[in-house]
């Protein structure tokens, strides 16, 4: 698997460093988009594709939109 440091996914997808860290735990989630390792995070690529390109909403985001609709 591919991974890249939370600066260099944020260029790649056009998103600020700060959007992706702020929502960790709300878009994105902890093994499955991204890995902590220490003080730096890792974020999977083909994850972060698949969600710029709206090909997958993470399992999480699903049961939370369950509970609410």
């Amino acid at each position: 698997m591919m991974y890249m440091k939370t600066k260099t996914m944020a260029k790649h997808l056009g998103y600020s460093s700060d959007f992706l860290l702020n929502n960790r735990g709300i878009i994105f989630f902890e093994g499955e988009h991204y890995f902590p390792q220490g003080n730096r995070i890792n974020w999977k690529i083909t994850a972060m594709t698949d969600w710029i390109e709206n090909r997958t909403i993470s399992i999480q985001s699903l049961e939370i939109l369950e509970m609410v609709s």
